[in-house]
């Protein structure tokens, strides 16, 4: 994700003891004592990787299979490639699967029609929509994100045998009043943007639950996105977690729902979509801007489905959703996970600029949950990004004061990332009980996914 980095942080101060070897405190003045996990290994590049840009969202299925949904980013495309998955005409070579070309069905190709204001075949809609924007855009301006990327779906029995088996379109992406079969966001702005997968959950009977990012600001194709200060592409924009499923293993997909959305309202005084007829604008200079950037934990000891997100520019906030109803999420609020997922209030565990995004596991060996993150405190020498750090807890909401780990090795191979995911080495059972060892993945914006072999004292 091409996103600004939101840096959060370290509160929990409880009786457990937290560290990593060779690591010092963050934000606090707990003393710094040997802690359980440690790197066993340097950074390696992940076998054949896209060039991931969120977290790795695997599960296993009923056979004991290991399945991964990875984004797909138009660095992994040739120019031609990228020119036919941009342009409407892509549909041409590439129709949705199970439904009819030319406009029949409910492929893209119709759209080709309708996408543009006037409506109009020739003129802007042809002249300007396919030959400029598509054609200079697509081939040569690598910075503005594409609306129909594929998602790749990888499978395997371990995570470090995961193979590339297919790709998998989503066409329910892409511009203002289109998107995201026109449902939109709780505050009733237009739904817009990309999806980023960040966590998968594989039902009994199948079904895939993918749980993904969305930002306002990211391949809208029309220029409809909008950011803080008006209709824009880039950032500061505007996040929500949506959920989308499958029941072909990943071959296609369906949007389903916004599950966690923000109290706040995530628009502007500044600027408001929608003509400005939304009530209760955010006043500024300073915006929240929205729920996102997650970790998922399926946890067989309850029965809950984990989301921990940053609550963007308040620090590391949590939902769940029990497994027989995987996309009903409750927000954690003073006690109690029984605010809703959208627009609920929501408690913070870990404040502005010491813990990053998270991404969650939970340990065999330890008999604790492990919340692994970033920070960019204390860092004096380039590059300058997030520094590994976790916290550990017995209940998943009292946390441990994280603690950073002194990070030696040169990139790329550094862990110095946005995007971590923690996922056992086992070839059975569940992906994020992680027992002594375990690998951590980690990569920043669009390049390639690391791994590294970690333990536990």
């Amino acid at each position: 994700m091409m996103r600004t980095k939101k840096l959060l942080a370290s509160v929990c101060a409880l009786g457990l003891v937290c560290a990593l070897l060779f690591a010092f405190p963050v934000g606090t003045s707990a003393a710094a004592a040997q802690g359980p996990i440690r790197f066993v290994s340097d950074s390696e590049a992940f076998v054949d990787p896209p060039k991931q840009d969120s977290q790795l969202a695997m599960a296993r299925d009923s056979d004991g299979l290991l399945w991964g949904v990875f984004s797909y980013t138009q660095e992994n495309m040739t120019p031609l490639t990228k020119f036919f998955h941009v342009c409407p005409l892509k549909n041409l070579m590439n129709p949705c699967p199970g439904e009819k070309r030319f406009g029949m069905g409910k492929c893209k190709w119709e759209n080709f029609f309708d996408s543009c204001p006037e409506k109009r075949l020739f003129g802007k809609c042809l002249g300007e929509t396919l030959f400029k924007k598509c054609l200079f855009e697509a081939l040569f301006d690598s910075n503005h994100e594409n609306t129909h990327l594929p998602l790749t779906i990888w499978k395997g029995t371990a995570p470090t045998d995961m193979v590339r088996v297919y790709d998998a379109p989503i066409d329910f992406v892409g511009p203002a009043g289109k998107a995201f079969n026109g449902i939109p966001y709780p505050s009733g702005v237009a739904s817009r943007g990309l999806v980023w997968p960040m966590g998968l959950y594989i039902d009994e009977d199948g079904t895939w639950y993918c749980y993904f990012h969305n930002e306002t600001g990211w391949g809208t194709v029309n220029y409809s996105g909008y950011i803080t200060t008006g209709y824009a592409e880039g950032e500061p924009d505007f996040r929500h977690i949506g959920v989308m499923t499958s029941t072909d293993q990943g071959r296609s997909w369906e949007f389903i729902d916004w599950i966690i959305a923000p109290h706040e309202k995530p628009y502007t005084d500044v600027f408001q979509p929608e003509n400005g007829r939304l009530p209760d604008p955010q006043q500024g200079p300073h915006y929240f801007l929205g729920n996102g950037d997650f970790g998922v934990l399926v946890n067989d000891n309850d029965g809950y489905i984990y989301i921990y997100y940053m609550a963007n520019h308040k620090g590391v906030a949590a939902a769940r959703a029990p497994m027989s109803d995987p996309t009903n999420f409750r927000k954690y609020y003073e006690g109690a996970w029984d605010e809703p997922g959208l627009e609920g209030r929501e408690t913070v565990f870990f404040g502005p600029m010491d813990f990053g995004i998270p991404t969650i596991a939970y340990s065999t060996y330890l008999n604790q949950y492990v919340l692994f993150g970033g920070s960019n405190q204390g860092l004096g020498d380039p590059p300058d990004r997030q520094r590994p750090l976790y916290s550990l807890s017995d209940d998943m909401v009292t946390w441990c004061d994280p603690i950073m780990l002194v990070v030696t090795e040169p990139a790329p191979g550094n862990p110095a990332d946005a995007y971590w995911s923690l996922y056992s080495a086992a070839d059975t059972g569940n992906p994020k009980f992680i027992g002594k060892d375990f690998l951590l993945f980690h990569n920043l914006w669009s390049q390639r996914v690391y791994m590294m072999y970690m333990t536990t004292d």
